[in-house]
């Protein structure tokens, strides 16, 4: 944003205006994507995490922080520069939507009914959504 001609910085107010949240810069993803096989990506995400948390209180103990430490550094390089590919960033829609509802269909067919508890696919849902006809009242 500018103000007579002079561009400021954007601040967390900017962000929250549009409904988004701000990321410190450790906590965002280029610098994620950008360390090394020397640097601890684990404790790394692990930080970036409490950086969130520690700006947003509704927030706070939400975000899944020891999963990180269960892989290996090289492993968490890899998967960071998976999700950095050129053709993620262009592609149109909610494709990590859809990424994230593939593995949580992968994950819940491998721990199948553990403890009682189901995943319902997304196709389900939706057909179940439609019949209801929720938008007539």
């Amino acid at each position: 944003p500018s103000r007579g001609g002079v561009t400021r910085p954007l601040t967390k107010e900017d962000f929250s205006s549009k409904s988004a949240i701000f990321l410190q810069e450790t906590a965002q993803f280029d610098h994620l994507v950008n360390l090394t096989d020397a640097d601890d990506r684990a404790q790394a995400i692990i930080d970036a995490m409490e950086a969130i948390e520690a700006d947003y209180d509704t927030l706070k103990g939400v975000l899944p922080k020891s999963e990180y430490q269960e892989l290996d550094n090289e492993v968490l390089g890899s998967l960071l520069r998976t999700f950095n590919d050129p053709a993620l960033k262009k592609a149109t829609g909610d494709i990590f939507g859809r990424i994230y509802e593939y593995f949580l269909t992968e994950f819940a067919n491998q721990s199948a009914h553990d403890g009682g508890e189901f995943f319902t696919p997304v196709s389900l849902v939706q057909m179940i959504v439609n019949f209801i006809e929720p938008d007539h009242g």
